[in-house]
């Protein structure tokens, strides 16, 4: 059985160490999203200017059914994998590519089992369409590129499929139930009212702060489970939302978790209308431009189009 995940404990490290990683990734994921750009224009891809504002939704791209597994389709996988996605999560799924040490956040170490972007219970395995959805759209504002312009359908799902060979647990443990949210209500004037309570007798204010601005006195030198520096979201600034900032991305998020990271999963805790409360709240939240945590270059935002051609 798959060790449980538990947050990872405080430690303090360096803020000029923190500082430096973080630019050195911020230039890096830059470069990657220019490069992709100039990409789909020699491939005659239709990609909107970049000052376009985008709607950027994990949970709203619809994953096609998976097709069966198959060594054809494992070994086709892994020619994809060595060819497009080694160089950061590298070539045993460990997550050390090249290029990792200059990214940040880090590429996901496969062989672990541990995800944070899916639609299971905190402590399940993802779906394949949940793995299928975050090659296909990417995650916001990280060196993570939607490979839905440069793969075929085909081709994800043998990504898929060539990834869950990293890690023992896809073989030992099925995949989580998918949690239901239901339909999305409509954010009123109470439902926000609600959640700001709600926000606050939780705890969420320990950590994303009593505004939401991430900084709660619980956020002072995090690491998630990998030892890797990590912040709690600020809520003003879009881009920190990876799965997107849609009302149904954050009760998703709610509901599942985080895991690996400090941050829990409130399925058990909240009922389905309390979590739509919270998410309204963070919704309500007026957005902001964002700026770099530290000394150094403004902060930039990376955005994904929605939706991807063929979906």
């Amino acid at each position: 059985m798959r060790p449980k995940v538990h947050p990872p404990e405080l430690v303090f490290e360096s803020t000029s160490r923190r500082t430096s990683q973080l630019q050195i990734g911020i230039v890096i994921a830059a470069a990657l999203v220019l490069g992709s750009v100039f990409v789909m224009k020699l491939a005659g891809q239709n990609f909107p200017p970049m000052g376009t504002q985008y709607l950027f939704s994990w949970s709203q791209f619809d994953s096609p059914p998976a097709p069966p597994s198959s060594r054809t389709l494992v070994a086709t996988g892994r020619d994809l994998y060595l060819l497009n996605c080694a160089v950061c999560h590298g070539d045993a799924g460990k997550g050390d590519g090249w290029r990792a040490r200059f990214l940040y956040p880090k590429p996901r170490d496969f062989t672990r089992g541990i995800y944070r972007f899916k639609t299971t219970e905190s402590g399940n395995l993802p779906t394949n369409r949940d793995l299928f959805r975050t090659i296909s759209v990417g995650l916001q504002n990280t060196a993570m590129p939607a490979w839905g312009y440069y793969l075929t359908e085909g081709d994800r799902w043998a990504l898929v499929a060539y990834i869950k060979t990293f890690s023992r647990y896809f073989r030992e443990d099925p995949a989580g139930t998918p949690i239901v949210l239901g339909q999305e209500p409509e954010i009123s004037v109470e439902r926000v009212d609600r959640g700001q309570a709600l926000y606050a007798k939780v705890g969420c204010a320990d950590c994303h702060g009593p505004q939401g601005y991430g900084n709660g006195f619980a956020a002072k030198d995090m690491e998630d489970s990998f030892g890797v520096p990590i912040a709690p979201r600020n809520f003003h600034v879009v881009s920190e939302f990876k799965r997107g900032r849609t009302l149904r991305d954050i009760a998703l998020t709610i509901n599942t978790g985080n895991d690996g990271s400090p941050m829990p999963s409130f399925h058990s805790a909240l009922t389905s209308n309390q979590v739509w409360d919270l998410a309204s709240f963070v919704m309500s939240l007026p957005v902001e431009a964002p700026t770099f945590r530290g000394h150094g270059c403004p902060m930039m935002t990376t955005r994904a189009p929605m939706p991807m051609p063929g979906n």
